[in-house]
C-alpha cells in the first residue's frame, strides 16, 4: 500500500476477508466476533497503523467519552485538587473532562442542562450545594448519569459524595472550647447551601454539649467570600466586644478576617483566636487552624462512582442496576498556633505548628 493511501474500515475488511460490520465490531470490542477472527483483524489494524476516527466512532456508539464537571466560581483555585482527583480516575477509565464554571446561582443548573441537551457529556459531576429539586428532576429525566458532591437530597435516590461538615465543625468548636475559649463567634456561609447549614449545626451542637450559652449575637451569616465577610466582621467589632475566638466556616472568610485583624492591630491568638474550614494552601502558610477537606479523594470518589454507572450502562443485559450510593468522607483537624491559648501555647509550639489528625467516625453508607 502506498503511503498516500488512506487506511479505512473498507481497506481492513478487504485485506482480512471479512465484512466492514465485522471490522467495526472488532474495533468496538464486541463479544459477537469469534476470537480467531478478532485476532486476525487486530493484526491487520496494527500492520496498517490504522487510527479510528474518534468522533465518528463515538457518534455511532452514542457517547462522547467525556464527563462534565460543574463547579462554582472560586477565584482562589480551591477546587484544583478536587479536579485533579476527578481527572486521575477519569483518564484511567478513558474519559476526558469538560469543566463548567457557575458564575452565579442561576447559571449552574442552566449550564448542567445545557451539557445534557447538547449531548456533550456521558455523565455529570455536580458541585452545587443549593441545587433545587426541580432542577434535579429535570436532569434525571434526561437519563444521563450524575453524581452530586456535598449535597444531599432526602427525597431522591441519587449518588452523592459527602463531606462530614457537621462533625468537622463540631470537632473544631470542641477544640476551641478545650483551649478555654468561651465566647466563640461563628461566621456561616450562605445558609441556602447544605454545607453551610451543617457546619452551623456542628458548631451549635458543640456549644450545647459544653453547656455554654447559645448567643444569637455570636453567629454572623456571610456568603463564603472575603469581600463579604470583612465589612461584617468590622461592623460586629464596632458594636460588640471582641470575642475570644472566631471560627469561619471556610478558609476564604478566615483570610478576610485575618486581614481585618492584622490591619487593626489585633494579635492572633493573643487578642483573638482564629480558625477556618477547608484546608487551602494559604491558610497552611499563615499557620491558621483549619478542618481540612480531602479534596483529591472527594473528586476521585465522585469520578469512580460515575464511571461505575457509565460502565454499567454500557454493559446492558439483564444485570441488576447499581444501587445509588452515599459516600461520607471525613475532615482532618489541623491545629496550628492561631487557636492555641497563649497560656498553654508556650510549651506546645516550641517545634512549630502542630498538626493533629482528628479521630472521628469514618463511614460509608448506602443511600436508604
Amino acid at each position: 500500500m502506498r503511503k498516500a493511501d488512506k487506511v479505512t474500515v473498507d481497506v481492513i475488511s478487504q485485506k482480512a476477508g471479512v465484512s466492514t460490520a465485522t471490522v467495526s465490531r472488532v474495533l468496538n470490542d464486541s463479544p459477537l466476533v469469534h476470537p480467531k477472527t478478532k485476532r486476525k483483524v487486530l493484526r491487520i489494524v496494527q500492520e496498517l497503523n490504522y487510527v479510528p476516527n474518534a468522533l465518528a466512532r463515538n457518534l455511532s456508539l452514542n457517547r462522547t467519552d467525556t464527563i462534565g464537571a460543574i463547579l462554582p466560581w472560586v477565584a482562589s483555585g480551591f477546587y484544583s485538587e478536587l479536579l485533579r482527583g476527578v481527572d486521575d480516575v477519569a483518564r484511567a477509565a478513558g474519559y476526558h473532562i469538560i469543566l463548567g464554571i457557575c458564575h452565579d446561582r442561576e447559571q449552574g443548573p442552566e449550564l448542567a442542562l445545557k451539557y445534557i441537551r447538547e449531548q456533550r457529556t456521558d455523565g455529570l459531576i455536580i458541585l452545587d450545594p443549593v441545587l433545587d429539586e426541580p432542577i434535579l428532576d429535570e436532569i434525571r429525566r434526561q437519563n444521563v448519569p450524575f453524581v452530586l458532591i456535598d449535597r444531599t437530597v432526602p427525597s431522591q435516590h441519587v449518588n452523592t459524595i459527602m463531606i462530614d461538615d457537621f462533625n468537622g465543625a463540631r470537632n473544631m468548636t470542641r477544640h476551641l472550647i478545650e483551649e478555654g475559649y468561651q465566647n466563640i463567634l461563628f461566621i456561616t456561609g450562605d445558609l441556602q447551601s447544605y454545607d453551610a447549614r451543617e457546619r452551623l449545626r456542628g458548631y451549635q451542637e458543640a456549644i450545647e454539649e459544653s453547656q455554654l450559652a447559645q448567643k444569637k449575637e455570636l453567629v454572623i451569616e456571610s456568603n463564603f467570600t472575603r469581600e463579604d465577610v470583612v465589612p461584617k466582621i468590622a461592623k460586629y467589632v464596632e458594636k460588640n466586644l471582641l470575642p475570644d475566638a472566631i471560627f469561619c466556616s471556610n478558609d476564604e472568610m478566615a483570610l478576610g478576617v485575618y486581614r481585618y485583624l492584622l490591619e487593626n492591630d489585633y494579635k492572633i491568638p493573643d487578642d483573638v483566636a482564629l480558625a477556618g474550614f477547608d484546608g487551602i494552601d494559604t491558610i497552611d502558610f499563615l499557620g491558621i487552624t483549619t478542618a481540612k477537606i480531602p479534596m483529591h479523594d472527594l473528586g476521585a470518589a465522585a469520578a469512580r462512582l460515575l464511571v461505575d454507572q457509565l460502565v454499567k450502562g454500557r454493559s446492558g443485559g439483564d444485570t441488576p442496576a447499581l444501587q445509588p450510593q452515599k459516600v461520607m468522607l471525613q475532615t482532618e483537624l489541623l491545629i496550628r498556633k492561631s487557636t492555641l491559648n497563649p497560656k498553654k501555647a508556650a510549651k506546645l509550639v516550641e517545634n512549630g505548628p502542630i498538626q493533629t489528625k482528628l479521630v472521628g467516625e469514618k463511614r460509608r453508607e448506602p443511600l436508604l
